[in-house]
């Protein structure tokens, strides 16, 4: 069930590329993008440790879920973001979701997993996270040129939003 969760929010999560574009399309220079995205990565190592130590106290479903439903509001944000300066800080504050998240969905595929089975459960875990991201890509991109640029962004945040709701109804909370 986590699995196939994982994969449906990984179909909806916006790549960085449409962050990058959607930056550029603020008028962005490529020096300030790139500023954009070291700021972006450094709340990302900033958060990580925390996220770890949240998810050891509170639980990892409960962090992964609230990971999650940042990256959602996050890209409802970029959905409805008009000006330059709400751009930059939902590029950065996209860190926050990556810190909350990356560790604490690897520990919580070895809470779920019989240690004698972790092995398989990590490559089940990173096929279940990597084979949606080429259609999801694809996707977003059909949703910008077809639709406009806060398309993708909204599918992205429900899609989001659906997981976290089915994180926490259908998958239980570990160990």
């Amino acid at each position: 069930m986590f699995l196939g969760i994982v994969a449906l929010f990984t179909l909806g999560n916006v790549s960085i590329v449409f962050f990058i574009l959607r930056a550029q399309a603020q008028a962005l220079s490529v020096v300030e993008v790139l500023l954009l995205l070291a700021g972006m990565n450094a709340l990302y190592a900033a958060v990580a440790y925390y996220g770890g130590v949240l998810s050891d106290r509170l639980g990892r479903r409960t962090v992964l879920a609230a990971g999650w439903a940042f990256a959602g509001v996050v890209s409802l944000g970029f959905s409805l973001a008009q000006a330059q300066w709400q751009v930059l800080a939902l590029f950065v504050l996209y860190g926050v979701y990556l810190g909350l998240t990356d560790g604490t969905a690897r520990a919580f595929v070895a809470d779920l997993a019989p240690p004698e089975r972790r092995g398989t459960a990590y490559g089940a875990y990173y096929t279940a996270a990597g084979l949606p991201v080429l259609p999801a890509g694809l996707i977003a991109g059909l949703l910008w040129q077809e639709v406009g640029m806060a398309a993708p962004f909204a599918v992205g945040a429900a899609t989001a939003l659906l997981a976290v709701a089915l994180l926490l109804a259908l998958v239980p909370p570990g160990r």
